[in-house]
């Protein structure tokens, strides 16, 4: 079983590294959080991008050539023992001191527009 670090988007993500398995028709996609493990508006934009890209062009290309379609996508974290990562509250205290209302608003909103496309196959 071989799994392949996706080299097409491997400079496409700031927090995410993701990989293949053509054998199984698995994408997998590992969040890499920085500075700290939380969902950071940089962490949400990947998803998001993930989410765009997963069944695009290169992607099919691939998958033509090799016969196997992507079938599952896996998340992982790359921080060993921790999954479930937490808002990042550095963002919210900068943004309750700016009274930014608009921009707590982009992240609750970034933050269930990545769940939901998982949710929904990203489609």
């Amino acid at each position: 079983m071989s799994v392949e670090t996706l080299s097409i988007h491997q400079n496409a993500y700031q927090q995410l590294i993701t990989k293949r398995n053509s054998e199984l028709g698995v994408k997998w996609y590992s969040m890499d959080p920085k500075p700290r493990p939380c969902f950071t508006m940089d962490l949400l934009a990947d998803f998001k991008k993930f989410g765009q890209t997963i069944f695009q062009s290169a992607d099919a290309d691939y998958e033509q050539q090799q016969g196997k379609k992507i079938q599952f996508a896996v998340l992982t974290s790359r921080i060993p023992g921790v999954f479930s990562y937490g808002g990042d509250l550095s963002y919210f205290i900068q943004m309750i001191r700016k009274n930014s209302r608009v921009d707590l608003s982009k992240y609750a909103k970034a933050c269930v527009d990545a769940m939901y496309a998982c949710w929904v196959g990203y489609h």
